[in-house]
């Protein structure tokens, strides 16, 4: 069965309390990755919880981008979800978050997404 699409699934440690809290950052790194890796940014959404954390959330042409941040333990989980069955277009999204963030500990998983 061919695959209806490829999930990254990202969960990293090692990156400061202030750029993980900082919402503008994330709605930034969502907006020029998807230039860098020329995807269809259709729409942003966020939502800063209090006392600290974000959600933020990228809507794509290709499916979707997301980011959950836990500041209070340096943490943050990024999905990158792109239709089809080519494994590199998501993860370019990937490799320019880490690149980005520089987390000091990642752990990658790749999906196939069959129905």
């Amino acid at each position: 069965m061919k695959a209806k699409g490829v999930h990254y699934i990202v969960d990293s440690r090692g990156v400061n309390f202030d750029t993980l809290n900082n919402e503008e950052f994330f709605k930034n790194l969502i907006i020029e990755g998807c230039k860098e890796c020329n995807y269809d940014l259709r729409e942003i959404y966020s939502y800063k919880f209090e006392p600290y954390g974000l959600t933020v959330i990228g809507v794509i042409g290709e499916s979707h981008i997301s980011f959950h941040t836990f500041p209070e333990e340096e943490a943050f989980m990024l999905d990158v979800f792109c239709c089809g069955d080519d494994e590199e277009k998501p993860k370019l999204f990937v490799e320019y978050a880490l690149k980005v963030l520089e987390p000091t500990i990642n752990k990658i998983k790749v999906v196939k997404r069959e129905v």
